[in-house]
This record gives structure tokens, C-alpha cells and sequence, in this order.
């Protein structure tokens, strides 16, 4: 089995995980250990032209998180519903 990821909340993307009520919490919780086991898989999608900034959609929420290889870590941003969730992120070209 590969090595875990260490995924580290931002500050923000913690406040932002505390105020989801019970249910998205747990849902967001189990992406975020899908995360941790597996990294980028078939439900995480590029969301920048800034390297290595990722997506995973959660029911109407979107987790944002910058992937680091070489030290295996995922650094979440943003834990957001969708109309926000890119405020202030270039989006890659069609």
C-alpha cells in the first residue's frame, strides 16, 4: 500500500470546516481521509493554472488543495460551497 498523504487545513479551511453542520461534516471528513489514502484520483480535477491546485467536489461543496509530490502533503484552502469556492483563483483555459 502506498504512503499516506499528510493533508494540512489552512486556518481558514478549518473555521470553514467547523461551521458545516453534521452531515456535510462527515462527508467532508471521509473525502478528506480519501484524500489522505489516495491523493488525486478520478474525483479530484486541476482548478488552476497555478501548479498543483486541485479540486474534489462534495455534494455542493468544493475542497481546494495544492498538492505537494515531493513532500507527499495536501494543503487544504478552501472548504466552500461552489459559487464561492473559487473566488479569487485563476481558472485554467478551455
Amino acid at each position: 500500500m502506498p504512503q499516506p498523504y499528510r493533508v494540512i487545513r489552512t486556518e481558514p479551511a478549518r473555521e470553514e470546516y467547523r461551521a458545516l453542520s453534521p452531515l456535510p461534516r462527515r462527508d467532508v471528513k471521509a473525502a478528506l481521509r480519501a484524500l489522505r489514502l489516495y491523493g488525486t484520483s478520478a474525483q479530484t480535477l486541476p482548478r488552476s493554472k497555478t501548479p498543483n491546485t486541485w479540486r474534489v467536489r462534495v455534494n455542493r461543496l468544493r475542497i481546494v488543495f495544492e498538492l505537494d509530490e515531493v513532500e507527499h502533503t495536501i494543503r487544504v484552502t478552501r472548504i466552500r460551497p461552489r459559487p464561492t469556492a473559487y473566488e479569487g483563483i485563476e481558472r485554467p483555459p478551455r
